[in-house]
């Protein structure tokens, strides 16, 4: 019994070895191969499961340049401890939650991760054989100017780890920078890939130069060989804006973190993007623009808001603007911006897709009038901050001397995504107007629009969509803000106009072309059954169209002009006019009745070109944002109109009738002796015309089904 004893408790000893062995050496594989590419991308913290050391580190980081700007050495060392393992990322200097998606070369003894769907943004060890000394390669995105530091996270050992280490803080300057640390034969490399020429760095502390010889039997990184690992995506919410670049938000406290397809390190225009992470609105205020963009996560313009704890309740706000995709839009209705000229004047013209304003006012109603106003501007391609009032539907700029309680923390725009932060004092004045954000509540409005050109980009141009809140909004409340929406006058007033030129135009048109040999000796209202028909549906389609007119005037509050509202002008003056025209044609007698017919022809198919040329504009409209199938319905109704009339053409081109059209284009009741020679050659004539033309109407009335349902569903 005592053998057995003794032998159990050896099994269990032996067990408990085994075990505990197997674990360390768990523990040891979980950091011995580089850091793990998920959570540590955001917060550089191993997952060993203790807590970092909080007093100063022996390890540094030096900053320097070799024969090109756009490629900047770091090296990290210490001159007395080794390292196990690290990982590495460059921040932005003013937000240094937010990583910068430059290259780090790699060799045999480094590897970097492609964190956030980024490429090789992060640099990290391979093994866990000490390392006094780990020397890399960074190159800047293409086009990114701006201060960054390196910061750095270094295990020692298992069980003792620094974080948050960073270095110098580094600026960086395009061509047109005034000061420069470059040597003077360096001035010139101005095309290289990250498109810098100069680099200052500023010394937060002494920093000690790295050893110049290593002792032996440690690893040092030499001249890397790029190594191409495994990618890596990190997937944490569905796409809402299209990134086109590779900058991405690295923290918690940011709303930017967004999922994204593993970019090519070919991609040259991919520098710098913002990943949005709409779960941020369970902690944050929220409001996107356009109306619903939350919800379906695809916004153009995002707003998020949240009170910083430890002050006297400063807010601090976010904007981020997906630039490249708004500004594919013309103005989508007749408004008048949300606010007017910024305060920044430009020294050079460029482009206006490279000038914009993003706007939030706080507003004490939901119309404009005495409203704080901060815009999200890019001036030239620059991002910068601005603060203005409006005042009635106009908009003035703050002077320097008048208190708007705004501090700007970063401003950030690189291929088509514009980013702005800042936080606002819980209490100011502006003309008069006290503002309180933590007692009051406000209406909060967003717009966007363009930066007009003739006026230097100092004034705006009346914004493409809007957007106001439906309730005044706390700022100390999180989740998403409701919009008040009269969305419902832009569907009815699409509705009504599908219906007014797809349906009654093209049966009028119809019926007055190729129906007037039917129905001869009957008559309809005392005239010809197919001018009653024509007449009816035109006059159908002006009521109609009228009311479409009413329901956009009632959705607007002000007036501009884009290439749809100038069709659809077109279209209704045609629609007026034709039939004023009308009451005045002269006899069919009349040597004159020719005009008027050619007239009348010429007036009525140029507005029902304009109507369809401002159905296909209106697919370009932010305020509705129509869908592909959308397009495509109302191609496929165009092509089927045309083959219709075609065939028709053709038709009648092989038929022979023998008879006077006189009293068929005035739409006289036939009787007297100019409609005694009036016949259609056979009876099959018109069975087949009766029959196409209700196949005809059938299909037509589909064709507005289908329409104005794909302008309801978006």
């Amino acid at each position: 019994m005592q053998s057995k004893a003794i032998k159990s408790s050896r099994l269990i000893i032996w067990t408990l070895f085994i075990g505990s062995f197997i674990v360390n050496f768990h523990q040891i594989l979980a950091y011995s191969n580089g850091a793990p590419n998920g959570e540590a991308c955001r917060t550089l913290y191993p997952g060993h499961g203790v807590d970092k050391q909080y007093g100063r580190s022996n390890y540094r980081i030096h900053v320097s340049h070799r024969f090109n700007d756009s490629k900047i050495i770091v090296t990290l060392y210490s001159p007395t401890d080794t390292f196990l393992g690290f990982i590495m990322q460059a921040r932005l200097h003013t937000d240094r939650e937010m990583l910068v998606n430059g290259v780090f070369s790699t060799n045999e003894h480094t590897q970097a991760l492609n964190c956030l769907g980024g490429y090789q943004n992060t640099l990290t060890h391979v093994s866990a054989y000490p390392k006094y000394k780990i020397e890399t390669t960074w190159t800047a995105p293409k086009n990114f100017f701006s201060d960054i530091v390196f910061r750095v996270t270094v295990v020692q050992s298992k069980n003792i780890f620094w974080t948050t280490i960073d270095s110098d803080v580094i600026e960086l300057s395009p061509s047109s920078s005034s000061s420069s640390s470059l040597p003077p034969n360096q001035m010139n490399n101005n095309n290289q890939q990250g498109g810098i020429n100069t680099f200052n760095i500023h010394n937060d502390f002494n920093q000690q130069s790295p050893p110049s010889s290593i002792p032996s039997g440690f690893v040092v990184n030499k001249e890397p060989d790029s190594v191409s690992k495994a990618p890596y995506n990190v997937a944490l919410s569905s796409l809402a804006i299209t990134p086109p670049s590779q900058y991405s938000t690295v923290s918690q406290q940011s709303p930017l973190v967004q999922s994204y397809p593993l970019l090519s390190r070919y991609d040259s225009n991919l520098d710098l993007a913002y990943y949005l992470d709409y779960n941020v609105c369970a902690r944050k205020l929220c409001f996107g623009l356009p109306n619903g963009c939350l919800r379906k996560r695809n916004c153009l313009m995002l707003l998020t808001s949240t009170i910083i704890p430890y002050t006297d309740s400063t807010v601090e706000f976010e904007i981020i603007a997906d630039h490249r995709s708004s500004s594919r839009y013309r103005p989508s209705s007749f408004n008048y911006p949300l606010s007017s000229p910024p305060a920044t004047s430009t020294s050079s013209l460029t482009s206006p897709s490279t000038s914009a304003y993003y706007s939030l006012a706080f507003s004490h109603d939901k119309q404009m009038g005495n409203d704080s106003v901060t815009d999200c501007l890019l001036v030239n391609g620059r991002p910068e901050l601005s603060n203005s009032i409006n005042l009635g539907k106009t908009n003035e700029e703050l002077t320097d001397g008048e208190f708007h309680g705004v501090t700007v923390i970063n401003t950030t725009y690189t291929n088509g995504i514009l980013y702005c932060k800042w936080r606002k004092r819980r209490r100011f004045t502006l003309r008069g107007t006290r503002f309180d954000l933590r007692d009051n509540r406000y209406h909060l409005m967003l717009a966007y629009g363009r930066l007009a050109s003739f006026s230097g980009y100092k004034r705006k141009e009346p914004h493409f969509d809007k957007i106001v809140s439906d309730s005044m909004v706390d700022f100390r409340m999180t989740g998403p803000i409701s919009a008040y929406s009269k969305m419902f006058l832009v569907k009815f007033h699409a509705a009504f106009m599908i219906i007014a030129w797809v349906g009654f135009v093209s049966i009028g048109i119809m019926t007055a072309r190729y129906l007037k040999p039917l129905w001869i000796s009957h008559s309809l209202f005392g005239v010809r059954i197919w001018f009653a028909v024509h007449r009816s549906s035109m006059l159908a389609a002006l009521i109609f169209a009228s009311i479409g007119i009413i329901s956009i005037f009632l959705y607007v509050d002000g007036f501009s002009m884009g290439f749809h509202q100038m069709f659809g002008f077109a279209a209704i003056f045609s629609m007026i006019i034709n039939p004023i025209g009308a009451v005045f044609r002269p006899d069919c007698e009349s040597s004159k009745r020719w005009i008027f017919n050619w007239i009348h022809w010429l007036i009525g198919n140029l507005g029902y070109l304009s109507a369809v040329g401002a159905l296909f504009l209106a697919f370009q409209l932010t305020t509705i944002r129509l869908q592909p199938p959308y397009l495509w319905s109302i191609a496929f109704y165009l092509f089927f109109n045309l083959t219709v009339h075609s065939l028709l053409q053709l038709y009648f081109c092989n038929c022979h009738h023998n008879k006077d059209t006189g009293d068929i284009s005035d739409g006289s009741i036939p009787g007297s002796s100019t409609n005694t020679n009036q016949r259609i050659d056979s009876l099959a004539d018109t069975a087949f015309l009766r029959y196409f033309f209700m196949l005809y109407s059938a299909v037509i009335w589909i064709f507005v089904i289908v329409i104005i349902s794909f302008t309801f569903i978006n």
